[in-house]
């Protein structure tokens, strides 16, 4: 019994139900791999631990596997992918690279006590929820948050003044421009992890990091 909303509170809600369920919730339960077929699994557990199953299903996401922004510059200090306290900064400038809820969500979580940019490669925000997308419309509405699209980050370097700590060049559709910022939280998305995939006999296509598994009613994890 899920509804859209911020992220806190789909996860209180997703604790919440576990709880009434009585959900056998293990965490901080690393798998190595799965074998078998169905009706007859094995799951090996980095502690060493075996657990035996009829049916397994996958449902790892992607999260681990963080998308950087693969510019010059993307490793700097002050240059992250994402926020664990909003609360932690303070009287900044921080850019926001991304289009999607995790970024949508980072940025509004950051406007009350900072000055948030907000750039977004695409030319609107269609990656990201109903909620989000009002609130973020409301937030740029309100000189809260400077929203740009069409945005490109091109690399990242120390600035040039000590007026911020870092400059995103970036490309724009005015041309190449340089913004200010004191830190810069890209939020990307992820890619597949295809490498723990292959472990669990689920076959992934060669084509690059964006590559998805294949699926069929007869492979032998589901």
């Amino acid at each position: 019994s899920f509804s859209a909303g911020p992220r806190d509170a789909v996860l209180d809600a997703w604790r919440q139900e576990t709880t009434l369920l009585g959900v056998n919730l293990r965490t901080g339960c690393g798998v190595e791999s799965v074998t078998g077929a169905r009706g007859d699994f094995l799951i090996s557990l980095a502690s060493g631990e075996t657990l035996g199953a009829e049916t397994v299903v996958l449902g790892i996401g992607v999260q681990g596997h963080i998308r950087k922004l693969e510019v010059p510059g993307d490793d700097l200090d002050r240059v992250q992918y994402g926020i664990d306290d909003p609360d932690a900064y303070r009287d900044e400038t921080v850019a926001v690279v991304g289009g999607g809820d995790s970024a949508i969500e980072d940025a509004l979580a950051l406007i009350s006590r900072n000055t948030v940019i907000l750039l977004n490669r695409e030319d609107e925000f269609s990656k990201c929820g109903d909620v989000n997308f009002g609130r973020l419309k409301s937030a740029i509405a309100s000189g809260t948050i400077d929203a740009r699209v069409a945005t490109s980050v091109l690399r990242v370097v120390p600035a040039r003044d000590g007026r911020f700590a870092l400059e995103l060049v970036v490309s724009s559709p005015r041309g190449e421009e340089r913004i200010g910022c004191d830190r810069v939280v890209a939020r990307l998305g992820t890619v597949a992890p295809r490498d723990t995939l292959r472990r669990f006999n689920i076959p992934v296509p060669d084509g690059g990091r964006t590559a998805t598994p294949q699926l069929s009613n007869r492979k032998s994890v589901v």
